[in-house]
């Protein structure tokens, strides 16, 4: 399985003085897995589905910084957990308030790898775990349609910026 090494690895990356200096900070493991095969489909390819859980302890920083980068993973490895019939369930999390500036998180992504099996000449198998075929939306490309520049920032009903700002 390759999808838990790839997410401590760009949390790791994202967040090197809470992880990459104390690594027992990020802890993972995994439950409810299974493995799914078709072999009536005249292959041996397979599917390892699981539940992946990961624990951040003492975290210090807004928890939004936690949840955009694993979205942004979450793009590439796993798209369908951000789709709209999955929104509801996506990522259930825990918040253990330690004090006013520390948190314990903990959340379960359910993740899919597909492997893809060949017979080969000598009897053995080549197995290669798939990639997830294409991310939610492009490196590169605008998360929101063009639209309007903007005119106004609003934030619990009052106007934080005017009308005749410039955007650009």
């Amino acid at each position: 399985m390759l999808k838990p090494d790839s997410l401590r690895a760009r949390l790791t990356e994202a967040f090197p003085d809470d992880f990459a200096r104390d690594s027992t900070r990020l802890s993972m493991w995994i439950e409810e897995g299974r493995v799914r095969c078709h072999a009536s489909e005249g292959n041996l390819n397979f599917a390892v589905d699981y539940k992946l859980m990961v624990s951040i302890s003492g975290w210090r920083l807004p928890s939004v910084m936690i949840w955009i980068v694993l979205i942004d993973w979450l793009r590439v490895q796993q798209p369908a957990l951000l789709t709209p019939a999955r929104s509801e369930t996506a990522i259930p999390f825990e918040v253990d308030l330690i004090s006013k500036n520390e948190v314990d998180i903990g959340f379960d992504l359910a993740l899919t790898e597909p492997v893809r099996v060949t017979r080969r000449q000598d009897g053995g198998f080549d197995m290669q775990i798939v990639a997830e075929p294409d991310p939610l939306f492009p490196d590169g490309a605008p998360i929101l349609p063009a639209g309007p520049l903007l005119k106004q920032i609003w934030a619990h009903g009052r106007q934080l910026v005017p009308e005749d700002f410039d955007a650009g």
